[in-house]
């Protein structure tokens, strides 16, 4: 199989594409407007991908495939929830808990990649020395602040959003980096 085509690269494409779309969502202002529907597509496809990704590294990384796959499951759901609920129940009296349960999947998913994120760390700082060991402890140190920020904004809604999905995105860019280039055992 070519590189280009291993789990663990397309796992970081995908990622890399999630924190590209993040990125417009909040530079553009996207919320609300055709072009959240257009990044919500794109999305869509991209955690396909990371969750297949994920389930195809869970037998030689368990930790590692474990949190891509729930970061694609939990995203393809919310992102669908968004696709298909926002829009015809923006005013209905039930919206706001469909709007939570939206951003409770968005927060578990962050914190899904957060431990893999960590975990991948982990084993880049205990295989090899160097910048990449530098790399790996960073890994850790992102994953970890990513996860337990995300675990609390599951229980706490709204108002760690920005922190939450800020260090997510962080976690999501430094364990697509790890991925691609790493020097650990080649899967």
């Amino acid at each position: 199989m070519g590189s280009f085509l291993k789990p663990t690269r397309l796992a970081a494409i995908m990622l890399i594409i999630s924190v590209v779309t993040q990125i417009l969502y909040l530079a553009l202002e996207a919320s609300g407007t055709g072009l959240a529907t257009i990044l919500w597509h794109i999305e869509a496809i991209v955690f396909a991908l990371l969750a297949i990704a994920g389930a195809a590294l869970v037998p030689q990384r368990g930790p590692v495939g474990g949190g891509l796959l729930a970061c694609g499951i939990f995203n393809v759901v919310q992102v669908g929830m968004g696709l298909t609920l926002f829009e015809p129940l923006g005013a209905a009296d039930g919206f706001p808990a469909i709007l939570g349960l939206a951003f409770f999947l968005y927060f578990a998913a962050k914190a899904a990649l957060g431990v893999a994120t960590m975990w991948l760390g982990a084993e880049l700082w205990h295989q090899v020395g160097g910048a990449w060991r530098m790399a790996g402890g960073l890994g850790v140190l992102t994953g970890l602040a990513a996860a337990m920020v995300n675990f609390a904004a599951m229980g706490s809604g709204m108002t760690l959003l920005m922190l939450a999905g800020g260090l997510g995105t962080a976690a999501a860019a430094l364990c697509a980096a790890m991925l691609w280039r790493a020097p650990i055992a080649p899967l």
